[in-house]
């Protein structure tokens, strides 16, 4: 397990938790194995960071799901200082040999969060009214595939308070989970076959849908917008997994 405890002992006194890591050789890595994995453990995310691709990242189980909407119900302080507060409470050092993202907060921030930044701003459109400002997970365990060495890791944030003990144990449990999920992505994957149980029919009918886009192109025309990207989707019934599909791609 990287880094060391020697290496991380210098960091007790400035930060409550410190990320580890377990590596495991994977020369053929399917993202699509992986995804279904996680899938199976629930509540799952896959997120590519890096911007030379270099990882691909993937969590499970966060240990909290986060809106505006539930911390308006069990707290009473602003969203802003309960965020800070989870920041604060798992903020860890960067070490080099790991990850960008060994966990934390991830998911967005909807446009009319900043009006928590700027009173003043008085945001209330009515077709986002049931949709929260924002949705984050807090998650303190990744699985992390490094493409440039072709190794699969997974990482833990640990808290400092009791180092030693704590290393051992996440060494222990760490090493055990990565070989089970080596072990379950060598088994072929198997997806419930995709099927399309009704025909796909369009939304709109052509006439319906050109008489919306010239209704558009008559507010290009008139200034109230510049650009409209607007789809006429196929509706349909259907039956097993998209992933299947993705495969096929």
């Amino acid at each position: 397990m990287k880094p060391t405890l020697q290496t991380l002992m210098p960091y007790q006194t400035h930060y409550p938790y410190v990320p580890v890591m377990v590596q495991r050789t994977l020369p053929d890595f399917d993202p699509l194995a992986v995804a279904k994995l996680v899938q199976r453990m629930g509540n799952g995310f896959a997120l590519t960071i890096d911007r030379h691709h270099r990882y691909s990242y993937f969590s499970f189980k966060p240990q909290q799901s986060l809106t505006r909407r539930t911390l308006a119900s069990h707290d009473r302080t602003h969203p802003n200082d309960t965020l800070q507060a989870i920041l604060t409470q798992y903020r860890t050092p960067r070490i080099h040999g790991l990850p960008p993202f060994t966990g934390g907060l991830m998911g967005y921030f909807g446009y009319e969060y900043v009006q928590q930044f700027i009173p003043k701003l008085q945001l209330t459109p009515a077709a986002s009214a049931d949709l929260d400002d924002f949705g984050l997970f807090l998650v303190t365990s990744v699985l992390v595939y490094d493409h440039q060495h072709h190794e699969l890791g997974l990482t833990q944030l640990i808290p400092t308070a009791d180092l030693p003990t704590a290393y051992a144990t996440a060494e222990s449990r760490l090493t055990a989970k990565l070989e089970s999920i080596i072990q379950q992505l060598e088994t072929p994957l198997v997806m419930p076959p995709f099927q399309v149980q009704a025909s796909l029919t369009m939304q709109a009918d052509a006439p319906t849908y050109a008489s919306r886009v010239e209704r558009i192109r008559h507010h290009i025309r008139a200034g109230d917008i510049f650009q409209m990207i607007y789809a006429n989707p196929r509706i349909g019934t259907m039956s097993g997994s998209l992933l299947a599909v993705h495969a096929q791609l």
